[in-house]
């Protein structure tokens, strides 16, 4: 069943969409089951969850050009991907950071400012050609790569002269939607 708003007896549209599925349509028209509902104002809710709070209201995907944050490093892109949903954004990339000194924290920007509410986001570099493992925090609107080492306290931040070379990283993190 799909109905065009919610009448409730006003005579009145509230322009919402509501569908509705039972396990037999044919044989009786109760027991039907909210799935999917549009609200009026933006967002879609499931199950019969009405909240505004909860509707998904953002969906999108694309690619986007990663920088080098602070110092000017080159970096080849061969992909950078984004998935937005609601507040969370998943990132893919693949990239070469040019041969350099440099000295300065390894930062590269986002395709979206980060949550100024302390939900940071992490991630791995899934291949490298680092000796080490790294791992991705973003926090400040970029995402930092730092060494994977759980046996030094603090951060471990990588320059971006330790960076020179392929990284293919994946991360996620909450925008300020």
């Amino acid at each position: 069943s799909i109905s065009m708003g919610a009448h409730h007896g006003t005579g009145q549209d509230d322009g919402q969409i509501v569908f509705k599925t039972a396990e037999n349509v044919h044989s009786s028209s109760t027991g039907l089951q909210e799935r999917v509902r549009i609200l009026s104002n933006g967002g879609i809710t499931f199950n019969g969850d009405t909240a505004t709070a909860n509707a998904l209201d953002d969906y999108e995907q694309g690619s986007y050009t990663p920088l080098s944050s602070g110092p000017s490093i080159g970096i080849t892109i061969n992909e950078a991907l984004y998935t937005k949903i609601g507040n969370r954004v998943w990132v893919d990339v693949d990239l070469v950071f040019a041969t350099n000194s440099s000295s300065s924290h390894c930062r590269i920007t986002l395709p979206f400012a980060m949550s100024a509410n302390n939900h940071y986001g992490s991630g791995l570099a899934g291949w490298t050609d680092f000796g080490d493992g790294v791992k991705i925090h973003v926090g400040g609107a970029t995402a930092y790569l730092m060494k994977m080492d759980n046996t030094i306290a603090g951060n471990q931040h990588l320059s971006f002269g330790d960076m020179s070379g392929k990284r293919i990283i994946a991360g996620f993190y909450y925008e300020t939607a």
